[in-house]
């Protein structure tokens, strides 16, 4: 991050000015076509977009890690996986960067009531903890198979307009195909729901348990198979 930032002013804050700029624009383009107080909306908006940031970038940055690591993983013998993590705990920093645009607004527009944001916690770990399996699972075999890499980027792209990211669960039919098939929309429901002082859906809880426990299946397959991964870069 030093490296990243070195003789700049406001260092990874820039990534919060981008962040602020963003909601900014998004929030009054979907007022617009919403008829929607956004105001009200804003925190929610910005602290969804932080997550999405968040994941979006740990997946992507993932898909590159092993190549870009391959000199330390072939000549000094190190565990790729730790390669893998480090995607996440950079990626985990610079997130915590971007939440002071959602905590700003939070404390600005929004009742401070601290037993949401507790009620919520349970829900962020399992985010975070899927977020990291995936990234596990997709930065190993986009190592392998070098094609996926695009596949995963356009897959992304479409994840982030089908998911109730800046828009909410209220603008659409809750029995729509997309809500209910997606499991980003259960993902970011676990947690959404409580800190906006509602009640998670049974079903979401289900749906989110499931999905993180085929995730941690396939990353335990994946780190049996990583130890090939000096051989794919």
């Amino acid at each position: 991050m030093r490296h990243r930032y070195v003789r700049s002013l406001l260092g990874p804050f820039w990534m919060s000015l981008q962040m602020a700029i963003v909601v900014a624009v998004l929030g009054s383009v979907i007022g617009q076509m919403s008829n929607a107080d956004m105001l009200a909306r804003l925190p929610m908006l910005a602290l969804s977009m932080t997550a999405w940031t968040f994941l979006n970038c740990v997946v992507l940055d993932a898909t590159t890690a092993l190549q870009n690591s391959a000199s330390l993983i072939r000549d000094r013998a190190l565990p790729p996986v730790i390669f893998l993590l480090q995607c996440t705990f950079r990626q985990a920093l610079f997130a915590l960067h971007n939440a002071c645009v959602p905590l700003v607004l939070w404390l600005i527009l929004s009742p401070h009531d601290l037993s949401h944001a507790l009620a919520a916690l349970p829900g962020l770990l399992l985010f975070i903890a899927c977020t990291f399996a995936l990234s596990l699972v997709l930065g190993a075999t986009a190592t392998r198979y070098r094609d996926l890499k695009p596949i995963i980027e356009s897959t992304l792209m479409l994840a982030f307009l089908a998911s109730p990211v800046i828009w909410s669960a209220e603008m659409i039919n809750h029995r729509s195909t997309v809500m209910r098939l997606n499991p980003l929309t259960h993902l970011f429901a676990v947690w959404r729901e409580p800190l906006a002082g509602g009640h998670i859906d049974p079903a979401s809880i289900v749906y989110v348990l499931i999905t993180l426990a085929l995730l941690i299946f396939a990353s335990v397959l994946t780190l049996v198979h990583l130890r090939k991964a000096a051989f794919w870069i």
